[in-house]
Parts: C-alpha cells; sequence; structure tokens
C-alpha cells in the first residue's frame, strides 16, 4: 500500500483499501471470467431476463441492468426475494447470483426456476449454488471468493455484461 495511506491500514480491519487499490486489476479479471462462460445456444429464444441475487450479490445485476436497458431488446428484472415471478417459464434466462454460494433465499429461488424450466445461469464463488451448477449442467461464473461482497462488486457485475 501507498505509504501516503499506511496510517489508514490500522484502521481497515476488513482490507477495503486494498480491495479498492485492487479494483482495476478486478474488472479485467471479472471481464476474462465472463467471456470464458459458455452459453448454451437455445438462450437465442429467451423472452426475458430475471436477475435473481441478495444484498451485496444482486448489486452487480443492478448496475448491469441499469447501463443495458435502454439496448436490450427484451426486458429485465432483478429479484432479491425468496419467490420468483410468476411469468418465468422455459423462455426465461435466469442469472442467479450468490458470491458465497451459500445463500439462502437465492438457493430457494434457484431450485424454482429450475421447476420452472429456465435457462439458467450461476454466479458464485463456490458454495451450494456452484456445487448444484455443476451437478445440474448450467453454466457457472466462477469467481474468486475471501473477500466482502460489496468489494467484489467488478466480479459480480462485469461477467453478467460480458455474457450479455
Amino acid at each position: 500500500m501507498n505509504s501516503k495511506f499506511s496510517h489508514l491500514e490500522t484502521l481497515d480491519s476488513s482490507g477495503m483499501l486494498h480491495h479498492l487499490s485492487h479494483f482495476p486489476e478486478q474488472l479485467k479479471e471479472a471481464y476474462a471470467i465472463g467471456e470464458k462462460v459458455t452459453i448454451p445456444d437455445e438462450l437465442s429464444s429467451i423472452k426475458n431476463i430475471v436477475c435473481i441475487g441478495m444484498g451485496g450479490s444482486a448489486i452487480g445485476s443492478e448496475i448491469i441492468s441499469n447501463y443495458l436497458w435502454h439496448t436490450l431488446c427484451i426486458p429485465i428484472s432483478i429479484i432479491r426475494n425468496y419467490t420468483i415471478p410468476s411469468f418465468i417459464d422455459n423462455n426465461s434466462l435466469v442469472y442467479v447470483t450468490s458470491y458465497s454460494g451459500n445463500t439462502e433465499e437465492t438457493l430457494a429461488a434457484y431450485k424454482r426456476v429450475r421447476e420452472r424450466g429456465a435457462k439458467i445461469i450461476c454466479c458464485a464463488s463456490g458454495g451450494t449454488l456452484a456445487e448444484k451448477a455443476r451437478a445440474d449442467g448450467v453454466p457457472l461464473v466462477l469467481v474468486p471468493g475471501g473477500q466482502p461482497p460489496r468489494s467484489a462488486l467488478g466480479y459480480l457485475a462485469i461477467p453478467l455484461l460480458a455474457i450479455f
């Protein structure tokens, strides 16, 4: 860390200065992660996009949906809840995000969208969501873990931008 800020390191128990100083590298790495995700061909028939996540995990989807709202030809919704909209079906693309991979509400929503036959892409650093995605053959955006979700914003937003 720059000696100019060294006095702040003693006050920064969560390491946010470190995370923020490496944010440009995070953005580059996150875009590369998103570019590597294999998107199934059947996604060309989708009629809506739904992003599901809670707390810090949903912020990336919020940013990208706001950035792209005027260029997307189909509606996009953000859900921060256990329940899912009744319109989700096999013509929906659902982007399920849980940075830890263990968020209860997100896991419940994942189960429900699978039951509805939606096309799904998951984003997690590991946990149960990553395990379920792998077991179910669902595309997985696997991002590095080990930091607070609020400092992983690049990992939670930029892969979705690369996918779109």
